[in-house]
């Protein structure tokens, strides 16, 4: 954020801002909800493509929206000793899972209360409260955690039906076409799924 901005901020009485980093944000993200691991890496890149907030690029995949920039920082975290990836069984089948490590904790806990007690900036101009954006933030956790990519891209699919272009937020703005053709997509998706349960029922 510019200076000039700051400036206009604190004259305003705000005075605790921070802009976290998208190192900050998964470090976060896995700190909340009692710490609980994240299961699957397209857990994570669903969660900060359906939150506004998180600055990270993000590609229109086959099956899901991908981020290459939170596959890369996830190695650094793991570099850095502040992340562990395992293989574990969960809700019948196996995934892989990411967890804090203790120093990872350590660094995360010093965040969040740094970040709860004070204002965050979202790409240069959005401001929210800490709290409220943590709030959202593990709501989202708890949601989307543990999901299969069949349930993920159900849920994603419903979302794109109901809200349409807002949920491309993320998307480069040269995406239209791809846009246009996801939500056609979900629509048709939706239908099988449909289909399928009442033959099920």
């Amino acid at each position: 954020m510019e200076d000039w901005k700051r400036d206009q901020l604190k004259n305003m009485g705000i005075k605790e801002i921070y802009e976290p980093t998208l190192e900050e944000w998964i470090l976060l993200t896995l700190y909340l909800d009692g710490k609980k691991p994240i299961y699957g890496l397209e857990v994570l890149q669903f969660i900060f493509f359906m939150y506004p907030y998180v600055n990270a690029r993000f590609t229109p995949l086959f099956f899901a929206p991908y981020s290459p920039d939170i596959e890369k920082v996830l190695v650094e975290l793991e570099q850095k000793g502040l992340v562990d990836r395992r293989t574990e069984f969960i809700n019948g089948r196996i995934s892989p899972a990411i967890y804090l490590t203790t120093k990872g904790e350590y660094r995360s806990k010093n965040l969040f209360k740094k970040l709860h007690s004070g204002w965050i900036v979202s790409k240069g101009f959005v401001i929210r409260i800490g709290t409220e954006i943590l709030q959202e933030l593990e709501a989202l956790k708890k949601t989307y955690n543990g999901k299969s990519l069949v349930e993920l891209l159900q849920l994603l699919a419903s979302k794109i039906e109901a809200e349409r272009e807002n949920v491309f937020l993320n998307l480069p703005g040269d995406s239209e076409n791809i846009i246009d053709t996801a939500i056609k997509y979900a629509r048709e998706f939706l239908k099988d799924i449909r289909r399928l349960k009442r033959k099920g029922e």
